[in-house]
């Protein structure tokens, strides 16, 4: 059966309650890249996150903690206080209270580059580190940094705070990306740097020079039960009294449950 968690959000100087925005719901602890349910803020603000069967069962046998997560016209809002749900407490009543001033923006300036690294041959960079700094005449400040995902996807936020001066509006973002070995595999021209940057800026770098990716631990997990799964596909895998595909995986391939049902939803 399904299970929803339904809910609020809430901004005083909103009243439609940001109507149109996505309310995400991320494995708290980081261990899945992509969020495992989704949901759309209705007129007046309530929403509703319904939890496959499957999905609500994985979360309920891992005790695996929800991080509920507010997406507006593309960037991620911070709350005023985190909201997390778990299996076994209420999924009524939560309210989300995104942090945002008198004209609608975040009080603290919250800011966002965001785009896809890929390599030569325009697949998808992972696990690369990507670094945004503003520049100065003769001068570098680091905001943030983040590591690409499987998609090649990077987003990394910073504040006005982090750059505010008397005669500086916006930021001039220098964007890099580090790889494995602490190499610089992008380093942008003076052209490409982006002077007095928005609020909300994509920003995708294809790479030139060649690199050896790292391989993650999806990735070496999807190797090793590739050849254990036969005509069975990772989003059909199940654990039941008809099959124990999770058992027999975990066992044959020395891998943790956890990890094999984590891989089987990624697929879903």
């Amino acid at each position: 059966m399904d299970r929803m968690i339904s809910g609020t959000v809430t901004a005083e100087t909103m009243p439609q309650g940001l109507a149109g925005a996505r309310v995400e719901g991320w494995d708290a602890a980081g261990e899945l890249q992509k969020p495992l349910v989704t949901g759309i803020v209705r007129p007046g603000g309530g929403f509703n996150l319904v939890l496959a069967e499957s999905v609500a069962a994985l979360i309920a046998e891992r005790q695996i903690r929800l991080d509920l997560r507010v997406v507006y016209q593309g960037a991620l809002l911070r709350l005023d206080k985190p909201v997390t749900w778990s299996a076994g407490q209420p999924g009524e009543g939560l309210v989300l209270t995104p942090r945002l001033g008198p004209d609608g923006r975040d009080p603290d300036g919250a800011r966002t580059v965001h785009g896809t690294v890929t390599g030569r041959d325009g697949r998808p960079a992972a696990d690369l580190l990507v670094q945004a700094s503003d520049r100065d005449l003769r001068a570098e400040e680091l905001l943030g940094e983040a590591r690409t995902g499987r998609d090649g996807r990077y987003a990394i936020a910073y504040t006005a705070r982090s750059y505010a001066r008397a005669e500086k509006a916006a930021a001039d973002l220098v964007v890099r990306v580090i790889g494995a070995g602490g190499e610089t595999l992008y380093e942008p021209a003076p052209e490409d740097v982006l002077f007095n940057a928005a609020a909300d800026v994509r920003h995708d770098i294809r790479l030139v020079q060649p690199f050896s990716p790292a391989r993650s631990e999806y990735e070496a997990l999807a190797s090793t039960l590739a050849p254990l799964l036969g005509d069975v596909a990772p989003a059909d895998l199940a654990e039941d009294e008809e099959h124990r595909d999770v058992t027999f995986l975990s066992r044959e391939a020395g891998a943790e449950a956890r990890r094999i049902e984590h891989f089987a939803v990624a697929h879903r």
